[in-house]
């Protein structure tokens, strides 16, 4: 989890001292890309079958996010309801 928030922050608290030079993007997308393919757990085989099986952590209550896929937009929302 501490890798996670800190790849989350490296723009936003600038961790690595060197903003001024750029946003770091590669790290960005990793970021996009573990909380969709991970948290949310964003399943897809050719856009024929998708489905979500999330791996949400305790921090996390709700994901809400959008993918976009041959001009047609998939709005998700997943709200974790705990007892």
């Amino acid at each position: 989890m501490n890798i996670f928030k800190r790849s989350l922050f490296v723009d936003y608290d600038n961790n690595q001292g060197n903003l001024k030079e750029g946003m770091h993007a590669a790290s960005s997308g990793g970021t996009w890309q573990t909380i969709i393919y991970g948290f949310a757990g964003l399943k897809i085989e050719k856009w024929r079958n998708k489905k979500l099986i999330p791996n949400f952590l305790k921090e996390l209550d709700l994901l809400k996010f959008s993918v976009v896929n041959n001009k047609k937009i998939y709005n998700i929302k997943k709200l974790i309801k705990r007892k």
